[in-house]
């Protein structure tokens, strides 16, 4: 009733699996262990009998049919094509397909079989196993990577065909193929993923501040902040395909009546209009991404403003700066001090040891300079009636002295400076394809990240060519 359109059945295993390392700041798919090991198996028996009891369906067939047993085998025999991700030899076909099907056998056991084989293969569950077998890497190593880094997934039937027809051995055909599956929805949900990770969103909970000091901030005030960021993601990266520039400036921001009324902006009273709509940031006080109200108040204690927690975002996002984990975590009392200081003169006192300012030189500046937002992310010019101070001197990554008297100062020098780009590049190819991009001998991000600055590479075209480089990496296309 509620469906536009049918929707192909689909399996989700509802086994778990145990998370993969990620202590490089990036999951890297390498927790191989006797964990993970379990998991898979339970995972996979999972979609051998779902295969087994729908083996019908799937091969487009039923109990009446004639030539149902040679349908149900061509099935598994493309089943297993994709799984191992290329053409079987006449003896692989036979050894893992043709020999589980006999007599004395039921169909729907000889299924089970084919697909519990497959999803326990290294060949399914290694895919860079396939680039390595091979001397010289062909189409199939090219359409896998790319399905990896896209989708998280296999080559398609699309795919394969290319590849049987020989249209996927020239650089165009490649790239054409890039841009094909970057329209997939699998491959916004990754980019979607990569963004909650990259603003610090992914695995945590909503800002919830001091229900006493601010009565008006929600949780419903957040989700919608958070909605109002992604809604922006959706119009400037999916629609509009902007640049570098325009992403950290961020000059549109999404809000509804709700985040107008928290933020005393006038939202349209148009009877015509409702829900969230699109204003110029600069009405809302805003000068960057890192001013949006989400980020800030996700980056602030329940009722103060952190300018740690602030300077840590926006020093190794904005700024593409790394950080070295402290040497000793200390952890910051407003009791500690004394109630008629600022902010400000609380952190300085805090991280005035010299082995906490060798991070915290960064981190300092960068969260001082947002201090005339408070923990909400609205606007102020004082604090419990004293002028704020917002002007600090940053270390840049070349070592030269920096002013900042605003937070617009400090989105400028962001535009300017190679190292955000740079950052920014390298932490999505990580994320695409789970490996650093040293791993790889054709990939030049160097590059990639100056056009990327210079608006010569919009977001959209960074994603098809982090992947185009990376699934070509020691292919020779054809002339």
């Amino acid at each position: 009733y509620f469906f536009t359109q049918v929707v192909a059945p689909s399996f989700i295993s509802q086994q778990k699996l145990p998370p993969d390392d990620a202590s490089h700041g990036y999951e890297r798919g390498i927790q191989v262990d006797s964990t993970w090991d379990e998991a898979i198996t339970f995972a996979a028996l999972e979609a051998s009998t779902y295969a087994g009891k729908r083996m019908d369906r799937l091969a487009r067939t039923n109990d009446k049919d004639e030539k149902r047993r040679q349908k149900i085998i061509t099935f598994s025999e493309e089943f297993m094509r994709y799984a191992f991700r290329e053409k079987l030899t006449t003896e692989e076909l036979h050894n893992y397909v043709h020999s589980k099907f006999s007599d004395s056998t039921p169909l729907h056991t000889s299924v089970e079989k084919i697909v519990l084989t497959a999803l326990k293969s290294p060949r399914f569950l290694y895919p860079e196993w396939q680039a390595l077998a091979k001397k010289e890497k062909d189409s199939y190593v090219v359409a896998s990577r790319l399905a990896l880094y896209f989708w998280d997934s296999v080559p398609g039937k699309r795919m394969h065909s290319l590849i049987d027809r020989d249209q996927l051995l020239k650089k165009w055909q490649v790239e054409n193929q890039a841009k094909m599956m970057l329209k997939d929805s699998r491959s916004i949900a990754k980019f979607n993923d990569f963004m909650k990770q990259w603003l610090d969103m992914k695995n945590k909970e909503l800002p919830s501040l001091s229900s006493k000091k601010f009565p008006d901030f929600s949780s419903a005030l957040a989700l919608d902040l958070r909605r109002s960021i992604f809604r922006w993601i959706e119009e400037s990266v999916w629609k509009e395909n902007i640049s570098w520039q325009a992403f950290l400036k961020m000059d549109k921001i999404q809000v509804n009546e709700q985040i107008s009324d928290y933020y005393n902006l006038k939202y349209p009273q148009d009877n015509n209009i409702s829900g969230f709509v699109e204003m110029n940031a600069s009405k809302l006080n805003r000068s960057g991404l890192h001013t949006h109200p989400y980020i800030l108040a996700s980056h602030s204690y329940a009722e103060e403003s952190s300018p740690i927690h602030r300077g840590v975002f926006t020093s190794r996002k904005i700024l593409g700066r790394t950080l070295r984990p402290p040497t000793e975590a200390v952890s910051f009392r407003n009791a500690d001090f004394d109630p008629n200081w600022t902010m400000r003169q609380k952190v300085t006192e805090l991280t005035k040891a010299a082995n906490c300012m060798s991070c915290h030189d960064q981190i300092n500046s960068t969260g001082f300079v947002l201090e005339n937002y408070d923990a909400t992310g609205r606007m102020r010019s004082k604090i419990d009636g004293k002028p704020i101070n917002l002007l600090v001197k940053y270390l840049d990554s070349n070592g030269q002295e920096q002013k900042f008297s605003d937070s617009n100062d400090l989105l400028n020098h962001a535009l300017s400076a190679t190292k955000p780009s740079q950052s920014f590049v390298d932490e999505l190819f990580k994320h695409l394809a789970k490996q650093a991009p040293y791993s790889y001998l054709s990939l030049e991000t160097k590059n990639l990240s100056e056009m990327f600055k210079n608006g010569n590479l919009k977001i959209r075209d960074l994603y098809i060519q982090l992947c185009f480089q990376g699934a070509s990496d020691g292919f020779a296309f054809a002339n």
